[in-house]
């Protein structure tokens, strides 16, 4: 059985089950989050910012993201292997394993959520937002990263610009802003929604 929805599946011949399995992306993460922490650094300085009271982080892999304060995050990552390694490094946060998808909070209850580098990989995301603005408080903020073009093998979703990430992102959420950042291995676009702008 899969471990994502049926409508919210990984695209891909010959790779769909492992981008579905915990195995693969524990052997990413096993592998090689000390070189993806270097190469997202100028990302997470940005990002700093945006984090504020209690964090939802979806798909959060393996980041130091959190250093340098006590930051109150519950960090969901398919990768079992992924969510040892935050543990160790932020014994204070929450971080659990499971199906971004299937994750379930109550109603309002983050300040800040969010989706960097994870729905380009998907092909209906939809579900994902929908429930990622449930879980925000109403004067919260959710952060999307996503990239410019395709550098990932298991992108599905590729080449954003201002019209597809309206069109893609902006219909579900509401009002959004959205900017680009360079990083090493290319463009990032980062989109943000504020409640406070959506009352």
């Amino acid at each position: 059985m899969s471990n994502y929805s049926s409508n919210c599946r990984f695209i891909g011949v010959n790779m769909k089950h492992m981008r579905e399995s915990p195995e693969f992306w524990n052997t990413i993460w096993g592998r090689n989050y000390k070189s993806g922490i270097k190469k997202h650094a100028k990302l997470y300085v940005e990002l700093k910012q945006y984090l504020n009271g209690k964090i939802l982080d979806l798909a959060c892999g393996v980041t130091n993201l959190y250093d340098g304060k006590q930051y109150d995050v519950v960090g969901v990552d398919l990768s079992p292997k992924a969510m040892e390694i935050m543990k160790q490094r932020y014994p204070t946060g929450t971080f659990i394993a499971m199906d971004i998808f299937k994750a379930d909070f109550p109603a309002e209850t983050f300040d800040t959520i969010l989706l960097s580098s994870i729905i380009e990989h998907f092909e209906n995301f939809d579900p994902l937002l929908v429930n990622v603005k449930k879980f925000l408080k109403k004067n919260g903020t959710i952060v999307i990263v996503v990239p410019q073009s395709h550098h990932f093998r298991t992108h599905v979703h590729c080449e954003w610009n201002e019209e597809k990430i309206e069109r893609e992102i902006g219909r579900i959420l509401g009002k959004i802003s959205y900017y680009q950042i360079q990083l090493p291995h290319g463009k990032e676009w980062i989109i943000v929604y504020k409640g406070e702008e959506n009352q």
